[in-house]
């Protein structure tokens, strides 16, 4: 049962950006359609933005804020980029592309720039992707100005930001590039399986966790998920970061806590730990 739940929010996790910018998209048009043949009134249509609008606002990543000398300076910030807007944004600019492409879209989209059947474009490019290659694949330079992006690095040492890359050039392909990397699912779920279960000793899970890009576990985060696996299993449980190249075991949680199952551990296993 929990194998065929983790199955069903797999797609799901990959196609959030996908499922809510095309139910923005298509929830828009039949609403403005029904406003454009008489449906329904401007102050229906109206009461509709005003909704819509708190569905699909943005946070700033800049912030203003009093400064040592009292004096406001503006900071950035962490913040998520909301789906239902960059899902959104793409899509209508696939659709903008298709009916009024400029020489930058022509160059960069000449598969669908001045394609007259856009609602044919903008159902492939939703069927036919996830999340990663969705943003890879058709975000512009043009939907990258209207949200505002650009990428930017810390400066070590001092509580300043250096920018990076922004639309043009070489720096709109980095930021679609980094965008669509925050969407791959290795990005956001640690690859786990199963090694080895120790069935004729202590009954002992044991996983590994297979490091991506020298991405850790967060201790924390893993001691609270194996005590609530170990009260479910009711026999240890643990986990074994190894590295992706050489095969070598970096770090153990476990619970209980510092559980030695290598002492219980088949003998076949033995001379590899």
């Amino acid at each position: 049962m929990r194998s065929r739940l983790s199955q069903y929010f797999k797609p799901q996790m990959m196609t959030k950006v996908l499922n809510e910018g095309m139910a923005t998209f298509t929830h828009d048009k039949i609403i403005t359609t029904m406003r454009d043949i008489g449906l329904i009134d401007f102050g229906m249509y109206n009461e509709y933005v005003q909704i819509n609008e708190g569905v699909i606002f943005q946070p700033s990543a800049i912030r203003t804020v009093k400064g040592p000398d009292g004096q406001p300076v503006n900071i950035l910030v962490e913040v998520q980029m909301n789906p239902y807007t960059l899902g959104l944004t793409i899509l209508r600019d696939i659709e903008r592309i298709c009916k009024n492409p400029t020489a930058e879209d022509k160059k960069l989209f000449p598969h669908f720039a001045g394609d007259s059947d856009w609602l044919s474009m903008v159902k492939h490019a939703v069927f036919s992707s996830n999340d990663e290659t969705y943003i890879h694949q058709y975000l512009s330079p043009q939907a990258i100005r209207d949200l505002k992006l650009f990428s930017a690095k810390d400066i070590e040492g001092k509580p300043l930001a250096e920018v990076t890359a922004i639309q043009s050039g070489e720096g709109f392909q980095q930021i679609r590039e980094r965008l669509a990397r925050d969407y791959r699912l290795s990005e956001i779920l640690p690859d786990i399986s199963l090694f080895d279960y120790q069935e004729k000793t202590d009954r002992c899970l044991i996983l590994r966790h297979h490091v991506f890009e020298g991405k850790r576990l967060h201790a924390e985060d893993a001691k609270a998920v194996l005590e609530h696996m170990h009260a479910q299993w009711e026999h240890p449980i643990v986990i074994e970061s190894v590295d992706e190249e050489t095969g070598k075991v970096l770090a153990t949680y476990s619970s209980p806590a510092n559980y030695n199952y290598k002492a219980q551990r088949r003998a076949d296993l033995r001379p590899g730990i």
